[in-house]
Protein backbone atom coordinates (compact mmCIF):
# COMPACT_ATOMS: atom_id res chain seq x y z
CA UNK A 1 0.00 0.00 0.00
CA UNK A 2 1.17 3.42 -0.76
CA UNK A 3 0.25 6.74 0.43
CA UNK A 4 0.82 10.02 -1.56
CA UNK A 5 0.47 13.43 0.14
CA UNK A 6 -1.58 15.26 -2.57
CA UNK A 7 -2.45 18.25 0.16
CA UNK A 8 -1.40 18.57 3.70
CA UNK A 9 -2.71 22.41 4.03
CA UNK A 10 -5.08 22.91 7.13
CA UNK A 11 -8.34 25.63 6.56
CA UNK A 12 -7.11 26.87 2.96
CA UNK A 13 -4.71 26.04 0.54
CA UNK A 14 -1.07 27.42 1.67
CA UNK A 15 1.87 28.76 -0.57
CA UNK A 16 3.53 25.39 -1.13
CA UNK A 17 0.40 22.52 -0.69
CA UNK A 18 -3.32 22.28 -1.57
CA UNK A 19 -5.62 21.46 1.23
CA UNK A 20 -6.34 18.32 2.56
CA UNK A 21 -5.94 15.46 0.25
CA UNK A 22 -4.36 11.76 0.39
CA UNK A 23 -4.36 9.59 -2.26
CA UNK A 24 -4.27 5.77 -1.27
CA UNK A 25 -3.19 2.97 -3.93
CA UNK A 26 -2.63 -0.90 -3.44
CA UNK A 27 -2.28 -3.44 -6.44
CA UNK A 28 -4.96 -1.64 -9.05
CA UNK A 29 -7.25 0.12 -6.51
CA UNK A 30 -6.54 4.10 -5.97
CA UNK A 31 -9.10 6.17 -3.43
CA UNK A 32 -8.99 9.55 -1.88
CA UNK A 33 -9.23 10.14 1.30
CA UNK A 34 -10.68 14.07 1.18
CA UNK A 35 -10.52 15.97 -2.45
CA UNK A 36 -9.65 19.78 -0.50
CA UNK A 37 -9.74 23.26 -2.28
CA UNK A 38 -6.59 23.37 -4.76
CA UNK A 39 -6.42 19.46 -4.51
CA UNK A 40 -7.33 18.47 -7.91
CA UNK A 41 -4.79 19.82 -9.87
CA UNK A 42 -1.77 18.37 -8.03
CA UNK A 43 -3.88 14.96 -7.77
CA UNK A 44 -3.67 14.64 -12.10
CA UNK A 45 0.30 13.98 -11.43
CA UNK A 46 -0.01 11.05 -9.50
CA UNK A 47 -3.04 9.65 -11.47
CA UNK A 48 -5.54 10.15 -14.18
CA UNK A 49 -9.04 11.36 -12.19
CA UNK A 50 -10.50 8.33 -14.70
CA UNK A 51 -8.77 5.56 -12.48
CA UNK A 52 -9.80 6.56 -8.95
CA UNK A 53 -12.06 3.99 -7.49
CA UNK A 54 -13.70 5.69 -4.65
CA UNK A 55 -13.46 9.28 -2.63
CA UNK A 56 -14.27 9.58 0.95
CA UNK A 57 -14.80 12.81 2.09
CA UNK A 58 -14.49 12.87 6.22
CA UNK A 59 -16.86 15.85 6.77
CA UNK A 60 -18.40 18.65 5.08
CA UNK A 61 -15.94 21.65 5.61
CA UNK A 62 -15.22 23.39 2.39
CA UNK A 63 -11.58 22.68 2.55
CA UNK A 64 -12.08 18.86 2.45
CA UNK A 65 -14.42 18.55 -0.01
CA UNK A 66 -14.17 21.58 -2.51
CA UNK A 67 -12.81 19.97 -5.28
CA UNK A 68 -14.93 17.29 -5.55
CA UNK A 69 -16.40 19.88 -8.37
CA UNK A 70 -13.57 20.09 -10.42
CA UNK A 71 -13.54 16.22 -10.42
CA UNK A 72 -16.86 16.65 -12.08
CA UNK A 73 -16.29 18.66 -14.39
CA UNK A 74 -13.25 16.60 -15.30
CA UNK A 75 -15.41 13.44 -15.80
CA UNK A 76 -18.44 15.04 -17.26
CA UNK A 77 -16.83 17.09 -19.91
CA UNK A 78 -13.10 15.85 -20.21
CA UNK A 79 -12.18 14.34 -23.40
CA UNK A 80 -11.37 10.52 -20.81
CA UNK A 81 -14.41 9.00 -19.48
CA UNK A 82 -14.33 6.64 -16.36
CA UNK A 83 -15.30 3.04 -16.98
CA UNK A 84 -17.99 3.27 -14.59
CA UNK A 85 -19.67 6.35 -12.35
CA UNK A 86 -16.79 7.33 -9.53
CA UNK A 87 -17.82 6.37 -5.83
CA UNK A 88 -18.23 9.13 -3.33
CA UNK A 89 -18.32 8.04 0.20
CA UNK A 90 -19.16 11.10 2.59
CA UNK A 91 -21.67 12.17 5.25
CA UNK A 92 -25.33 13.09 5.70
CA UNK A 93 -25.89 15.82 3.05
CA UNK A 94 -22.88 16.18 0.57
CA UNK A 95 -24.58 15.66 -2.51
CA UNK A 96 -27.15 18.24 -1.73
CA UNK A 97 -24.17 20.49 -0.86
CA UNK A 98 -22.00 19.48 -4.60
CA UNK A 99 -25.14 20.11 -6.31
CA UNK A 100 -25.87 23.48 -4.42
CA UNK A 101 -22.46 24.59 -5.39
CA UNK A 102 -23.32 24.28 -9.26
CA UNK A 103 -26.53 26.48 -8.77
CA UNK A 104 -28.78 23.07 -8.62
CA UNK A 105 -30.72 24.00 -5.27
CA UNK A 106 -29.53 20.14 -4.09
CA UNK A 107 -30.74 18.18 -7.42
CA UNK A 108 -28.07 15.85 -7.98
CA UNK A 109 -29.10 14.88 -11.64
CA UNK A 110 -26.37 16.51 -13.25
CA UNK A 111 -23.63 14.97 -11.38
CA UNK A 112 -25.18 11.82 -11.13
CA UNK A 113 -24.27 10.94 -14.73
CA UNK A 114 -20.52 10.76 -13.34
CA UNK A 115 -20.15 10.87 -9.82
CA UNK A 116 -22.31 8.63 -7.36
CA UNK A 117 -22.97 9.91 -3.70
CA UNK A 118 -23.14 6.89 -0.90
CA UNK A 119 -23.52 8.07 2.77
CA UNK A 120 -21.71 6.33 5.14
CA UNK A 121 -22.38 4.97 8.56
CA UNK A 122 -19.14 5.15 11.89
CA UNK A 123 -18.31 1.38 11.49
CA UNK A 124 -19.05 0.37 8.38
CA UNK A 125 -16.48 -1.63 5.95
CA UNK A 126 -16.51 -0.41 2.96
CA UNK A 127 -14.70 -2.50 0.31
CA UNK A 128 -12.81 -0.45 -2.84
CA UNK A 129 -11.09 -3.33 -5.07
CA UNK A 130 -7.91 -4.52 -2.67
CA UNK A 131 -8.51 -2.00 -0.26
CA UNK A 132 -11.33 -2.09 3.12
CA UNK A 133 -11.96 1.11 4.08
CA UNK A 134 -13.82 1.90 7.59
CA UNK A 135 -14.87 5.46 9.05
CA UNK A 136 -14.48 6.02 12.44
CA UNK A 137 -16.64 9.02 14.31
CA UNK A 138 -14.06 11.85 15.60
CA UNK A 139 -14.71 15.10 17.61
CA UNK A 140 -15.45 18.02 15.54
CA UNK A 141 -17.46 21.60 14.56
CA UNK A 142 -19.28 19.24 12.54
CA UNK A 143 -19.88 15.74 12.11
CA UNK A 144 -16.40 14.22 10.99
CA UNK A 145 -15.25 10.95 10.38
CA UNK A 146 -11.55 9.30 10.37
CA UNK A 147 -10.47 6.12 8.08
CA UNK A 148 -8.77 3.51 8.34
CA UNK A 149 -7.68 2.18 5.55
CA UNK A 150 -6.51 -2.34 5.22
CA UNK A 151 -5.05 -3.57 2.58
CA UNK A 152 -5.03 -7.60 1.50
CA UNK A 153 -2.36 -8.50 4.23
CA UNK A 154 -3.47 -6.33 7.17
CA UNK A 155 -1.34 -3.37 7.01
CA UNK A 156 -3.36 -0.38 8.47
CA UNK A 157 -3.29 3.40 7.33
CA UNK A 158 -5.52 5.67 10.18
CA UNK A 159 -6.38 9.08 9.29
CA UNK A 160 -7.83 11.54 11.79
CA UNK A 161 -9.65 14.11 9.97
CA UNK A 162 -10.52 16.86 11.83
CA UNK A 163 -10.81 16.13 15.15
CA UNK A 164 -10.08 17.26 18.85
CA UNK A 165 -8.67 14.70 21.32
CA UNK A 166 -11.43 11.97 21.58
CA UNK A 167 -11.60 8.37 22.24
CA UNK A 168 -12.55 7.72 19.07
CA UNK A 169 -9.50 9.21 17.47
CA UNK A 170 -7.76 6.70 19.71
CA UNK A 171 -9.41 3.71 18.70
CA UNK A 172 -9.62 4.40 15.23
CA UNK A 173 -5.68 4.73 15.06
CA UNK A 174 -5.08 1.26 16.91
CA UNK A 175 -2.44 -0.89 15.68
CA UNK A 176 -1.86 1.03 12.40
CA UNK A 177 1.19 0.82 10.64
CA UNK A 178 0.71 4.72 9.47
CA UNK A 179 -1.03 7.33 11.41
CA UNK A 180 -1.72 10.35 9.53
CA UNK A 181 -2.91 12.59 12.26
CA UNK A 182 -4.02 16.50 12.13
CA UNK A 183 -1.84 18.69 13.77
CA UNK A 184 -3.83 22.39 13.86
CA UNK A 185 -2.80 23.85 16.88
CA UNK A 186 0.70 24.64 18.88
CA UNK A 187 0.72 23.29 22.22
CA UNK A 188 0.58 27.57 23.14
CA UNK A 189 -2.88 27.67 21.39
CA UNK A 190 -4.22 24.24 23.21
CA UNK A 191 -7.33 25.04 25.05
CA UNK A 192 -9.92 22.81 25.60
CA UNK A 193 -12.57 23.91 23.63
CA UNK A 194 -10.63 23.26 20.74
CA UNK A 195 -11.90 20.55 17.97
CA UNK A 196 -8.63 20.68 16.28
CA UNK A 197 -5.35 18.72 17.85
CA UNK A 198 -1.84 20.23 18.63
CA UNK A 199 1.00 18.48 17.59
CA UNK A 200 1.85 17.22 21.03
CA UNK A 201 -2.00 15.90 21.03
CA UNK A 202 -1.41 14.20 18.12
CA UNK A 203 1.53 12.02 19.07
CA UNK A 204 -0.33 11.26 22.67
CA UNK A 205 -3.37 9.85 20.92
CA UNK A 206 -0.68 7.84 18.34
CA UNK A 207 1.17 6.62 21.27
CA UNK A 208 -1.90 5.44 22.99
CA UNK A 209 -2.89 3.83 20.11
CA UNK A 210 0.22 2.21 19.54
CA UNK A 211 1.21 3.46 16.15
CA UNK A 212 4.46 2.49 14.55
CA UNK A 213 4.70 5.46 12.60
CA UNK A 214 3.30 9.16 12.46
CA UNK A 215 2.51 11.63 9.55
CA UNK A 216 1.21 15.20 11.39
CA UNK A 217 -1.00 17.00 8.41
CA UNK A 218 -3.56 19.51 8.07
CA UNK A 219 -1.19 22.15 8.77
CA UNK A 220 -2.07 26.23 8.86
CA UNK A 221 -0.05 28.59 7.28
CA UNK A 222 0.12 31.20 10.39
CA UNK A 223 1.80 28.49 11.95
CA UNK A 224 5.50 26.86 11.84
CA UNK A 225 5.81 23.23 11.25
CA UNK A 226 8.70 23.01 13.27
CA UNK A 227 7.24 24.00 16.01
CA UNK A 228 4.41 21.63 15.71
CA UNK A 229 7.08 18.82 15.28
CA UNK A 230 8.56 19.68 18.36
CA UNK A 231 5.71 19.53 20.10
CA UNK A 232 5.01 16.12 19.00
CA UNK A 233 8.53 14.71 19.77
CA UNK A 234 8.31 16.03 23.58
CA UNK A 235 6.14 12.88 23.89
CA UNK A 236 6.82 10.26 20.91
CA UNK A 237 10.24 8.98 20.11
CA UNK A 238 9.09 6.61 17.06
CA UNK A 239 9.50 7.25 13.54
CA UNK A 240 7.78 10.93 12.57
CA UNK A 241 7.41 13.12 9.67
CA UNK A 242 5.32 16.52 8.95
CA UNK A 243 3.96 15.82 6.10
CA UNK A 244 4.51 17.57 3.01
CA UNK A 245 3.00 18.23 -0.83
CA UNK A 246 4.13 14.77 -2.70
CA UNK A 247 5.59 13.01 -0.25
CA UNK A 248 5.40 9.07 -0.63
CA UNK A 249 5.09 6.47 2.36
CA UNK A 250 5.11 2.74 1.60
CA UNK A 251 2.91 0.95 3.95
Amino acid sequence: MKLTIVGCAGSFPGPESAASSYLVQSDDTSILLDLGSGAFGPLQQHVSPTQLGAVFISHLHIDHYADLGSLFVCLNYGEAKPDKRVKVYGPAGIAARIAAGYGDDGDTARLDDVLEFIEYEPGQQIEVGSLTVTPFAVDHWVDSCGFRVEDTIGRVLAYSADTGMCDGLVNGLKGAEVALVEASLTQRQSCEESKHLTGRQAAQAAQLAGVDRLLLTHLVAWNDPAEIEADARGVWDRDLSIAAAGMTVTI
